[in-house]
């Protein structure tokens, strides 16, 4: 096998007046494969064994665009408030007939001209959020309250691992080759999605540390 990547990354990090600090991260991407694995796994079996080099096409988990935007407020009252915003332009996912055309006793068929992992998957975009009040205690002691929420809009993020990728219910194969058409009606759609919004709460202690000779 071979694989071949090609990015361009733009990164613009800096602090701001106040002690504030501020990230930018954006990644244009390009990852390709003859293959993410040959396992026994009837999907990710090649279309035609015989053609090796006809699997050459995306990475399952290559994403032409991603950004990432973050940093940390300093605000009053020794309150911080941490945010971190992504964006991506999506996994693929592999664009299949549904049944065993060939007779190779898989199910990874895809008709000609269809390159693998050739659909675009679903946009991805989370923002997360930490908030920290810090409490002095005297004595150099402190005590951190910490609020962390994670997709705190609630987006739904769909899981492209969960699509159905079969084209076809029934289509002519070798063996039977006057076998219906007939389209899957499921095509395309996700089935599962990823983490919802969630919130946790937690606190840290903070003390000196004394070294003892």
């Amino acid at each position: 096998g071979r694989s071949e990547y090609l990015a361009a990354m733009l990164s613009l990090n800096g602090s701001l007046p106040g002690g504030h600090l501020l990230n930018f991260n954006v990644t244009l991407g390009d990852k390709r494969n003859i293959a993410d694995d040959f396992s026994p796994a009837l999907v990710n079996y090649p279309s035609d064994p015989a053609d090796i080099e006809g699997e050459w096409g995306r990475s399952r988990g290559d994403e032409e665009f991603r950004a990432v935007l973050s940093g940390v407020f300093r605000l009053p009252w020794d309150l911080t408030v941490a945010p971190i915003v992504e964006y991506g332009s999506g996994q693929p996912w592999n664009r299949r007939v549904g049944v065993d055309v060939n007779n190779d006793g898989r199910f990874s068929d895809r008709l000609p001209g269809v390159a693998r992992n050739s659909q675009d998957g679903p946009e991805f975009f989370q923002m997360n959020l930490r908030l920290t009040k810090t409490i002095q205690l005297g004595g150099g002691d402190s005590i951190d309250l910490i609020v962390e929420g994670f997709n705190i809009t609630d987006e739904v993020n769909y899981d492209p691992n969960s699509v159905d990728s079969a084209e076809f219910l029934s289509y002519p194969t070798v063996l039977n080759p006057a076998a219906a058409i007939v389209p899957n009606p499921n095509y395309g759609v996700y089935s599962a999605t990823l983490p919802p919004r969630e919130i946790q709460v937690g606190a840290g202690v903070h003390g000196e540390t004394y070294e003892i000779e």
